[in-house]
């Protein structure tokens, strides 16, 4: 087995990864730092975006607009066009 590292990004406390099987992107979050990450399985197109508080966990909306965010205190959404946290 060969491990590769495809993207190279520094975290805090990386972790959480989610794929997503139908745009074909993972997604990882940053516990202590408040961000979440998407990536193209190549690692040539990152993306990246901060919630105002800790970050537990998250799940991929069904359209794919966004995500369900758990933060420090309760759950919120997170909109990927605008960046927006509701």
């Amino acid at each position: 087995m060969k491990i590769e590292v495809v993207v190279d990004v520094k975290t805090t406390l990386g972790e959480g990864p989610l794929w997503d099987v139908e745009q074909e992107r993972l997604y990882w979050i940053d516990s202590f730092d408040g961000r979440v990450f998407r990536a193209t399985a190549d690692g040539r197109e990152i993306r990246s975006w901060d919630v105002p508080m800790k970050i537990g966990s998250m799940a991929l909306r069904k359209d794919g607009s966004g995500a369900v965010v758990s933060l420090q205190r309760g759950f919120h959404l997170l909109d990927f066009a605008s960046g927006d946290v509701t």
